[in-house]
């Protein structure tokens, strides 16, 4: 019978009294705002609670965070894109493999499973920052999921022996070597995620004078702020560019129909004067 899969998660974790005065986090709250260090202790916390050191960032932890704290997608996206600028997520792993971690994050991480003498901790060296062998763990706690191999849950068979009193026979269970799918080579690294970045006043009004059409860059930001950055079909926007061509055509189609309007009104008109003229 399988066990229980090892929990890697912790219940809490030490928050320094100085984190609203970190030069990071005052960096990212002058880029995005002061709701930002709501996002990122959210994110924080999702690390420490799912895997424990480091988060996968996709689709929908980004919009759970951004349901959670009340914001749009897209400002959750331009808070993680900060943070990884100045460095409170590492960059490069977040390019990488589409994780949120640091050494901060995985230091206090390893500490508490320390203290808490954690039997069985899984890490992707991959994802590592830090040196964990100072924390001195026990050999066998740390299982590298690279590394892992048929081997290292064979089972040997004196230690599976049983002894039977109950009818003077000495029965040995046979050594079970469990194979893990897949041991034999390394899991295949996160896809990372292309994150959406929302556009500012000044990109939204040089894009339209660039395309030469007559769409109020004020009115295209306040419509997509107000819905998330959701379109009307109810999909995430991917591309705001494509939205402005999208919107270009409407008006297009919105210019013909006027212009049609106005050229059978103007065809009434004359039509009615001739009338009026043969009387």
């Amino acid at each position: 019978m399988p066990g229980r899969p090892t929990r890697q998660g912790i219940d809490y974790f030490h928050l320094d009294v100085g984190f609203f005065e970190d030069i990071k986090v005052r960096k990212i709250m002058k880029a995005c705002g002061s709701n930002a260090p709501s996002i990122l202790l959210g994110l924080v916390c999702e690390c420490y609670r799912d895997k424990g050191y480091y988060i996968c960032l996709d689709e929908d932890v980004t919009f759970l965070t951004a349901e959670r704290f009340g914001c749009s997608y897209g400002f959750v996206s331009e808070v993680v894109l900060q943070a990884c600028r100045v460095g409170f997520f590492d960059p490069e792993l977040f390019a990488q493999y589409g994780v949120l971690t640091s050494r901060g994050i995985q230091k206090r991480y390893f500490r508490v499973v320390k203290d808490a003498n954690r039997a069985n901790v899984e890490v992707d060296g991959r994802l590592l920052l830090i040196e964990i062998e100072k924390y001195d763990f026990k050999k066998g706690v740390i299982s590298d999921l690279r590394k892992v191999s048929s081997t290292d849950n064979s089972v040997s068979s004196t230690e599976n022996s049983v002894s039977s009193t109950e009818n003077g026979q000495s029965k040995v269970k046979k050594s079970k070597v469990k194979k893990e799918i897949g041991a034999d080579k390394p899991p295949a690294p996160a896809k990372p995620v292309k994150m959406f970045v929302p556009p500012t006043l000044e990109e939204v009004a040089e894009y339209c004078t660039r395309r030469g059409n007559s769409i109020n860059p004020q009115r295209f930001l306040d419509y997509f702020e107000e819905s998330g950055w959701v379109d009307s079909k109810g999909n995430k926007v991917k591309n705001w560019k494509q939205k402005i061509i999208t919107w270009e055509g409407r008006e297009l189609s919105a210019t013909l129909a006027s212009t049609q309007s106005a050229k059978g009104r103007q065809r009434k008109s004359l039509y009615d004067s001739f009338k009026e003229s043969e009387d």
